[in-house]
């Protein structure tokens, strides 16, 4: 039998960061208000309670919980392949990321005030787009085996707890603007692929110029 949340959880516990139980084969939490957590790290007695009740599932990291330098974890899941480059040079470096069946999960921070729930970038000409997780949320981490491949999640750089929290990526809310402006046009398909690139890109530009600075225009 696995024994992936009771090895991993500790990790993270170490760092203060505090985990959800995740039933195997399955994404769902196997622990009921699980959200109590995201701030409360367990005691040692009742964090043995938990390894010895849950230490088979999977592990999932709760999203929201405050980091030492005082911003709030957060991630960027992007569930097609296709966008994989995109979000490495919009939001990297990738310190800490990983992987399941597609796509690409970046663990960044944000002010606790930019964002107030869960949202979603859509993008023109696919079914799913990026999930921007915040407070409420979680995000199932290595090695938790991913319910349609069989096979374990993935890193990608280094694992999260490991981290430092200067480390994980700063994000605003107006890069997440500008980045759900951006997909939302059918240019931004053209630039994927390479296609009559200056074009589309100075189609772009032009749509977004009247309400984004330039220089962030430039980065993206």
């Amino acid at each position: 039998m696995n024994k992936i949340y009771s090895n991993e959880a500790p990790k993270y516990g170490e760092v203060d960061l505090t985990t959800t139980p995740i039933k195997p084969n399955s994404k769902a939490p196997a622990q009921a208000k699980w959200q109590y957590h995201i701030d409360n790290v367990p005691s040692a007695e009742n964090q043995k309670k938990r390894l010895d009740q849950y230490g088979h599932c999977g592990v999932a990291v709760n999203m929201g919980k405050r980091l030492g330098n005082g911003n709030c974890l957060m991630a960027i899941d992007v569930d097609t392949d296709e966008h994989v480059g995109m979000a490495k040079r919009i939001f990297g470096p990738v310190i800490s990321g990983k992987r399941g069946k597609k796509g690409i999960t970046i663990f960044a921070s944000y002010e606790k005030d930019q964002f107030k729930k869960k949202s979603s970038v859509n993008i023109h000409g696919y079914e799913k787009g990026i999930d921007i997780l915040i407070r409420g949320a979680y995000c199932i981490c290595p090695p938790t085996i991913h319910p349609e491949t069989n096979k374990p999640y993935e890193w990608i750089g280094k694992p999260l707890y490991e981290c430092e929290p200067d480390e994980l990526k700063l994000i605003s809310k107006v890069e997440i603007d500008l980045l759900q402006d951006i997909l939302a046009l059918p240019e931004h398909q053209a630039l994927l692929a390479g296609n009559q690139t200056h074009e589309a890109a100075l189609t772009l530009t032009a749509k977004l110029a009247c309400r984004y600075d330039e220089q962030l225009l430039i980065k993206f």
